[in-house]
């Protein structure tokens, strides 16, 4: 966030509150040089009019706006009604250049708590949002007490393609590695008869929809709709349902998936068809699925080791008695003989 400078990794979990606090993780200090932290300000103030921005939306000046909504992503003109979507201007990336963006509200108990601003195209997509100290889950207004299901899914815009297509019972959450104990509890207290997970097709978000089934502790009543592979117009795979909802079946075969969704197994025990098509994934994602997290500048030594992961405790030692400092004039033995 290029306005106070928090930060999260939607991948690994990892995030912070500073750019300071990134560099440390990253491992980009650099010594002599002093930190951007002091030149990034969080400015606290009170919640913008979400409903002039929506207002702004339907004005002739912003059509390029609703297309882009409607045509681009496949909103509904009513759910864009209901859900309060807007437009307005912020500052991205650099302070000099205003850029328009699309404003997202969320709500509690029917009151706007929190917005998140999108960047429009042809702007680079970038993200900024209003300060609250407990972001609620998108659309969290929709759980109630026994409730007959729920679906998760990632992020607001997989959540409003859903809702414009007609199923009202979704929450979008900002990500998949992203678990928080208010929305588990909330889920947990609602107990909806069944819960289905919906989210990306790629690895890290299967990943998450397992890690958080397993969270929620209900595994006989938790669903996985796994969404099957698509092509989208730039011949590039596609991931969610909202690519999926436009480009690869609409609505009808959504349902059809949401039967054919099966439990999430008991952890530990896997079927073994979708380990080696798990498996599979991962190589297609990566060709280096098996490179070690660590590793060292030697390549014959890694090949020996096998690299490290973090958390590993490393004991390096020699032969006994062969450790001794010897004269620079020594031979030492070589691949290529004695040098």
């Amino acid at each position: 966030n290029t306005t106070n400078g928090k930060f999260h990794c939607f991948k690994c979990g990892q995030g912070g509150t500073s750019l300071n606090q990134l560099k440390h993780v990253i491992g980009d200090i650099i010594y002599g040089i002093s930190s951007l932290k002091d030149s990034i300000k969080t400015i606290k103030t009170p919640l913008p009019d979400y409903l002039k921005f929506h207002k702004d939306l339907m004005l002739e000046s912003n059509s390029g706006a609703l297309d882009y909504l409607v045509c681009i992503r496949g909103f509904s003109y009513d759910t864009i009604n209901e859900l309060k979507l807007g437009v307005t201007t912020h500052f991205f990336q650099k302070p000099s250049k205003e850029c328009r963006c699309i404003s997202i509200p969320y709500f509690q108990n029917g009151k706007c708590v929190f917005i998140k601003f999108r960047t429009l195209p042809p702007e680079i997509k970038d993200f900024i949002a209003t300060e609250i100290d407990d972001v609620p889950l998108y659309n969290q207004d929709v759980i109630k007490e026994g409730m007959d299901e729920l679906m998760l899914c990632e992020g607001e815009s997989d959540a409003i393609a859903l809702i414009s297509a007609g199923y009202k019972n979704v929450v979008g959450v900002p990500g998949a590695s992203i678990k928080k104990s208010t929305w588990l509890n909330q889920i947990e207290k609602a107990n909806p008869k069944k819960l289905y997970i919906l989210y990306d097709l790629d690895r890290t978000g299967q990943q998450g929809a397992r890690d958080i089934a397993i969270r929620l502790g209900k595994l006989n009543a938790t669903y996985n709709i796994k969404l099957p592979e698509f092509d989208k117009a730039d011949n590039e795979k596609g991931k969610d349902i909202n690519e999926f909802l436009r480009l690869a079946g609409g609505y009808e075969r959504f349902l059809e998936l949401k039967e054919q969704a099966k439990p999430f197994e008991v952890f530990g025990v896997s079927n073994l068809i979708d380990v080696i098509e798990d498996l599979e994934q991962q190589l297609k994602d990566n060709n280096n699925v098996f490179k070690p997290t660590l590793d060292t500048p030697w390549p014959s030594f890694n090949k020996l080791v096998n690299g490290f992961e973090y958390g590993d405790v490393v004991g390096i030692t020699a032969i006994a008695k062969c450790g001794k400092a010897q004269p620079l004039t020594s031979k030492v033995k070589t691949p290529d003989g004695w040098k």
